[in-house]
Formats: C-alpha cells, sequence, structure tokens
C-alpha cells in the first residue's frame, strides 16, 4: 500500500485517503485458507492510525465486521466464518500457530 499511496502523491494528489472494504485481517486462518501467521499480519501488529501512519496515508478506514455481516445478510449463506478479523473460531484452536495447528491436523 506504501508503494501506491507514493505514487498517487507523485501524480500530484495533495491527499490519499484510503478505504479498505473489509475488517483488519488481525488472526490467522486455521480453516482452510493458508493465511500468514499472526507475526506477520500488519493489523495484528499496529492500530489503524499506526498503519496509516506507516503507508502514508492522510487517512485510513476499514469496514467493521458488524458492517461486513450487513453486507452478507440476505444472502443463501450468511454464517460466513470471520475468525481471521475477530479471532473467534468456529472450532477451539488454542494459541497455537498455523503451522502447528496444519501439523495436528494431518496426523
Amino acid at each position: 500500500m506504501g508503494p501506491i499511496v507514493n505514487l498517487i502523491r507523485e501524480a500530484g494528489a495533495a491527499e490519499v485517503h484510503v478505504r479498505i472494504a473489509s475488517a483488519p485481517i488481525r488472526f490467522p486462518c486455521f480453516m482452510g485458507i493458508d493465511m500468514s501467521s499472526k507475526k506477520e499480519l500488519i493489523a495484528a501488529q499496529m492500530s489503524v492510525e499506526e498503519i496509516c501512519n506507516h503507508v502514508g496515508a492522510d487517512s485510513l478506514m476499514y469496514l467493521s465486521v458488524e458492517e461486513m455481516k450487513k453486507v452478507v445478510q440476505g444472502t443463501e449463506r450468511c454464517d460466513h466464518c470471520a475468525a481471521c478479523f475477530s479471532g473467534k473460531y468456529p472450532i477451539a484452536i488454542g494459541d497455537q500457530e498455523k503451522f502447528e495447528f496444519e501439523q495436528i491436523q494431518g496426523e
């Protein structure tokens, strides 16, 4: 995101306001999507304000988990997993890292 913000500024933008169409991903996915460990997720390490400063934007906003759920209400399946956003997994995970969890599941 930082290089894109810089390119926009170099093109003459006076301000750059970033909007992300999801909630911040703060937790790894253990449910089948190959997603980073918590230490590799920027939203798990920094606040929204810190991320905004890190990428050099004037403002940064994400959707909330509740706003995301509103988007999918009324769809055939509205019980989508949101664990990577909320940390509330549909099964007990504990404090294991994704790699450890996958090793246990593969046995």
